[in-house]
């Protein structure tokens, strides 16, 4: 009977498909598969024999049902390892890929932890993908600090890609000059040249000249958060600019910043103001600004992991998300 046959081909593809699963995704199950392959033998074979009754006819028609079994397994295996050989050899060839991808963008956006005689930073990037699209770097010459933080639109390969030619451009142009206006224009065209047309950076750039003498500047970037240490409060030092990549002639302004001793400075990337919680309200500023105010006196790291904790508290990670305190001594 065509049912008979139908029943053979559903069993033993069951049974095909739980071999291959066990054995690919937990291996310490595969008992269980065998005791399902048995089971559906026995039930078919005792189900199909009580329906045709006994007698040799009965015993042939079994036998060939077993022997249809058995082949239509064997060729079930057979097309899957022959899938798995392609598809497989594709799919290492990708996560290689990617796990160099991953090695490059944790080269390229390390932990940060410095501490000389003028300031003190502690700073770290996490990725909602693979390879992230934000960056951090603290660059220090003829005792002058230079700290960026930058956020590449979207995620992924393609942002890590252009981060990364962020970061060497920056590098790069303070061989030449610590000119913060100088390096923002030039910056702005290279990105304008190299990006894909959707794609921009939003980036905040802050250079301490002296113990106290600084400057600042940030391009489409959520505010720094600027903690006195004299009047225990938080202030936000506000975007004023477009953008990397939006206009190519576009100039960039450069403000200054007085501070004192135990002063503390927050960048950070909109991955963190922009979580929501279950009823869509995002984190926002104010409550980072309320962790910083309460918590100024504590260590960098400490800092660090109450705002963190309290972000992952608030909602899930959707986007990159980074952050960088800095205390000037």
């Amino acid at each position: 009977m065509w049912y008979e046959s139908l029943a053979w081909m559903a069993g033993s593809g069951i049974i095909a498909v739980s071999y291959a699963y066990t054995s690919i995704r937990n291996p310490k199950f595969i008992p269980a598969a065998v005791f399902l392959n048995l089971l559906i033998i026995y039930i078919l074979n005792t189900f199909f024999t009580s329906l045709g009754g006994s007698g040799t006819g009965v015993v042939m028609r079994v036998n060939l049902q077993w022997l249809g079994f058995i082949l239509t397994i064997v060729l079930g295996y057979i097309f899957f390892v022959s899938f798995i050989r392609g598809e497989g050899a594709k799919s290492i060839r990708l996560q290689t890929e990617i796990s160099l991808a991953q090695e490059l963008h944790t080269h390229l956006v390390p932990e940060i932890s410095l501490a000389s005689s003028q300031i003190e930073v502690y700073g770290k990037s996490v990725s909602s993908n693979e390879v992230g699209g934000d960056l951090i770097d603290v660059i220090e010459k003829d005792g002058k600090f230079a700290l960026f933080i930058a956020d590449v639109s979207g995620h992924g390969v393609k942002a890590g890609v252009l981060m990364s030619m962020v970061k060497s451009s920056i590098r790069m142009k303070l061989l030449d000059s610590d000119d913060l206006g100088s390096l923002l224009k030039d910056l702005n065209q290279i990105v304008c040249q190299m990006k894909t047309p959707e794609m921009f950076v939003t980036l905040a750039c802050f250079q301490l000249d002296g113990r106290h003498k600084s400057q600042f500047s940030l391009a489409g970037h959520p505010p720094i958060l600027h903690y006195s240490s004299r009047t225990k409060t938080v202030n936000e030092l506000p975007n004023q600019h477009l953008p990397l990549g939006v206009l190519p002639d576009y100039s960039f302004s450069v403000e200054t910043l007085n501070l004192s001793s135990g002063d503390l400075l927050v960048f950070l990337t909109d991955g963190l103001t922009e979580v929501e919680n279950k009823s869509r309200e995002q984190f926002g500023l104010e409550r980072i600004s309320e962790i910083v105010r309460r918590r100024a006196e504590q260590s960098l790291p400490e800092i660090y992991s109450s705002i963190m904790s309290a972000v992952q508290a608030f909602g899930q990670q959707q986007d990159d998300q980074t952050l960088i305190l800095a205390r000037i001594r």
